[in-house]
């Protein structure tokens, strides 16, 4: 089950397009641009959920989400947007930098 209600298909374009993203972690990128709002803001998926949907292990998927924040692709978004949730069950909420 998916709980975002939004596919940013700016923020997918950007991936495409415009994002200098290596071909390894296009999809992880892909994945979690696809769940943010028009603004490339609030993607909340899990580990879990994006390995799934790439078809990566989620200590591949753990792995390319750290390159992508080293490469300035994926930001650290509001971490308030999951705090409804139990701790321990809070997925990381990121961003893209939309230019």
């Amino acid at each position: 089950t998916h709980d975002h209600q939004w596919v940013s298909a700016r923020a997918v374009a950007w991936v495409i397009h415009e994002a200098p993203v290596p071909a390894d972690l296009f999809p992880v990128l892909t994945v979690i641009a696809a769940a943010c709002d028009e603004h490339g803001r609030g993607s909340r998926q899990s580990v879990a959920t994006i390995a799934q949907l790439t078809g990566k292990s989620p200590k591949q998927a753990r792995r390319d989400i750290a390159r992508l924040r080293e490469l300035g692709l994926l930001l650290l978004g509001d971490q308030s947007l999951v705090e409804h949730l139990p701790p321990g069950q809070r997925p990381v909420v990121y961003d893209v930098p939309l230019p």
